[in-house]
């Protein structure tokens, strides 16, 4: 399964701009250096897999369920968010726009009629806890920063629920899901 990831980020640039000096001293130029950095409202997802990729061991039967442990690490502007709430949205999915969070699939070459059930869950794989953007029962995280701007560590289980595999053709199944940050009605000066 592929994790596509979609967040406004903290952006910095720096620009730097030369110019030689009048009236150096004699063997001598000089030169003025102007540094600019512009922070931007936003916070910066990531996940600890670098890639973005999360792949299930190769399987030719399924007796049981089968699990994969992730997490992501979300930093937000300190200045701008310390205190207040933001929320860690996922979606069904890329693959079949019918799928809901509570309904969520795996497609081999992205064909509808080959599909293999999985789920996503925050923290633990309770029946509760999918992991979702409000709609069709699932929930998003809900990520409280402090006023450190230390980052925020939130656990996510996938899960290949347990089916016949011996009737689906072989090859590989895949999705992308989208994790969308939601900074609500957050305000500040620039």
């Amino acid at each position: 399964m592929k994790i596509r990831v979609t967040a406004l980020c903290l952006c910095a640039f720096a620009f730097i701009g030369l110019s030689t000096g009048a009236g150096a001293a004699d063997g001598a130029t000089t030169a003025e250096l102007d540094i600019q950095l512009t922070v931007k409202q936003g916070c910066d997802l990531s996940f600890d897999n670098s890639q973005n990729i999360f792949s299930f061991a190769p399987v030719s039967f399924l007796s049981q369920v089968q699990e994969l442990q992730g997490s992501f690490s979300i930093v937000c502007n300190a200045a701008l968010f310390s205190g207040k709430a933001i929320t860690v949205k996922l979606n069904s999915g890329s693959v079949n726009s019918a799928d809901t969070p509570m309904n969520r699939a795996l497609y081999k070459d992205g064909d509808l009629q080959h599909r293999l059930l999985f789920q996503v869950y925050k923290e633990t794989s309770a029946a509760g806890n999918v992991w979702g953007d409000n709609s069709d029962g699932a929930t998003p995280y809900t990520v409280s920063l402090d006023s450190t701007g230390a980052a925020q560590n939130k656990p996510f289980i996938i899960q290949l629920l347990q089916q016949k595999l011996d009737e689906f053709s072989p090859g590989t199944y895949s999705n992308t899901l989208t994790v969308t940050v939601d900074y609500g009605d957050i305000t500040g000066s620039e």
